[in-house]
């Protein structure tokens, strides 16, 4: 599992430098304009292919952890791939010929609505392989390819941006041609493992399809309330923002939304590990090993999403400015929030993959009914107008609504997970408040710091203060390693390894 997971980390560092690069650029040759009508379509479609997913594509890899061999999965799946593809090609013809349009998709052609749901097809697919990926333990092999289309797609997206070719339909292009490359080299890679041997092109029997129906429909049951209601709460609150903030909001939302991914780095690689592991440990049930691998990763990789969230939270207008450029400085206050909310990102997939190998997807339906109570009425309050009874807080507002209403259900998944686990939901919850704090404390604290030198350039700014800051996590984590949710003797321990393997 640390060979995998360095292959993955490595992997996620590189494709979050090819990230960066890329938000240097689209976004600045695009404009807030251009840049949040991409944003609007792509999440749009997003949303709605997670709907129709329901949760069946983590099942395909849950269970593909559990029975590596069994082709009869993969095709299975490919009928619900083709519904999912044939649905929202027709739900675009039909609404695409109606006055309905614009409704739907306020300020947007036809032509970028279509692209915008090719890209987020693609997307999903590309995702769902390359977790199946993970789960035959093909890690190593997949992230190669992964890296290699990243590194190829930055070539051509920087020759496009210089001979001054990049348009929105070129971006989306590009796109194509780099999912559709990644895609081909997985499928080898997959096959080879023996999952798509000659016996996925055996048509599966009606008692199979019946079999495999059942146990997806029993999986996914409970996730498909949750899907239903995230992913219509979420298209509702972004069609509010283009109606009520235009695209320039939208443009806003959209560039925050994409850099506070890049504080999922070095977290997103353990999820889709740590839920194989949760997958095998639950089918072997093994409650004890659960309990190990909770305690092991999670804490850690929760302080380690802080870490850098503080930091991105507090530097959001000098962040705004050095990546997006004087177009994206109203969006500053909008990063400030939007930049806290991988912290709750994190521990929700972290504890969601558990949910998930233990079979307690009735867990989504609680925090469904949630959403519809309480998440549509307080984005409606924060981005309505005044004269409509809100306060017209555009792009800020939904970034409030998005942080505050996730950390409401994180504090929610953890009093589950600690009450699966048989861990102390106390003691969990201070650390995951204390570590926030004093992450915030500290970027607050190197911010003042350099900021108190006269220095003008937003690129100093950012350097230095992040090396002040990154000192003073550093000695931090000797001092008391239980901010970062490693207790003092596993951290001598591993500093005794690491000594050791030098010494060698």
């Amino acid at each position: 599992m640390r060979k995998r997971y360095a292959f993955k980390l490595v992997s996620n560092v590189l494709s979050g430098l090819c990230n960066t690069v890329t938000q240097l650029v689209v976004p600045r040759v695009l404009g807030p304009g251009q840049y949040g009508n991409f944003s609007f379509v792509t999440n749009f479609f997003g949303q709605v292919g997670s709907l129709l997913d329901a949760g069946s594509s983590t099942a395909l890899c849950t269970k593909i952890a559990q029975r590596s061999k069994e082709s009869g999965l993969v095709r299975f799946y490919s009928y619900i791939a083709s519904f999912l593809l044939l649905a929202q090609g027709l739900f675009i013809l039909v609404v695409g010929l109606t006055p309905w349009s614009g409704w739907v998709w306020p300020e947007q052609n036809l032509s970028i609505v279509v692209m915008g749901f090719g890209w987020a097809f693609l997307t999903w697919l590309t995702t769902t392989v390359i977790n199946m990926a993970d789960a035959l333990g093909l890690t190593v092999s997949s992230e190669k390819a992964r890296v290699w289309n990243k590194l190829i797609g930055l070539g051509g997206l920087l020759v496009l941006a210089q001979f001054h070719l990049l348009s929105l339909a070129g971006y989306f292009g590009l796109t194509y041609v780099i999912f559709l490359g990644l895609l081909a080299q997985l499928f080898v890679i997959i096959r080879r493992s023996g999952l798509l041997g000659d016996q996925i092109r055996e048509p599966i029997s009606s008692s199979q399809r019946r079999a495999y129906w059942g146990e997806f429909f029993r999986f996914s049951r409970p996730l498909f309330v949750f899907m239903v209601v995230s992913s219509l709460a979420n298209v509702f609150e972004r069609n509010l923002l283009q109606q009520f903030g235009g695209s320039i909001e939208q443009g806003y939302f959209g560039f925050a939304m994409q850099l506070s991914n890049l504080s999922l780095l070095f977290t997103q690689a353990m999820v889709p590990l740590i839920h194989r592991e949760f997958s095998m440990g639950s089918a072997e049930g093994d409650r004890a090993k659960l309990v190990r691998l909770y305690r092991t990763y999670v804490p850690p990789l929760y302080a380690l999403s802080a870490a850098f969230c503080g930091f991105v939270a507090i530097y959001s207008r000098e962040v705004c400015l050095l990546m997006g450029g004087a177009k994206y400085g109203g969006g500053a206050s909008c990063l400030f929030f939007m930049g806290l909310f991988p912290i709750c990102a994190t521990f929700g997939q972290l504890s969601s993959a558990l949910f998930y190998a233990s079979n307690r997807t009735d867990i989504f339906q609680r925090m469904a009914l949630f959403s519809l109570i309480v998440g549509v009425p307080m984005a409606y309050f924060l981005l309505a107008p005044g004269d409509r009874g809100g306060l017209g807080l555009g792009a800020e507002g939904l970034a409030i609504k998005m942080l505050s209403f996730q950390t409401i259900l994180m504090v929610f998944q953890l009093y589950c997970t600690t009450e699966l686990l048989g861990l102390s939901f106390a003691k969990h919850l201070s650390h995951a408040m204390a570590s926030v704090l004093i992450f915030l404390g500290f970027a607050f604290l190197s911010h003042w710091a350099v900021k108190h030198l006269a220095m003008t350039s937003h690129l100093l700014v950012v350097l230095c203060g992040g090396g002040l800051y990154g000192l003073i996590a550093w000695f931090s984590l000797f001092a008391t390693p239980q901010l970062f949710g490693i207790h003092r003797q596993d951290f001598h321990s591993l500093i005794q390894r690491a000594r050791d393997r030098l010494s060698y």
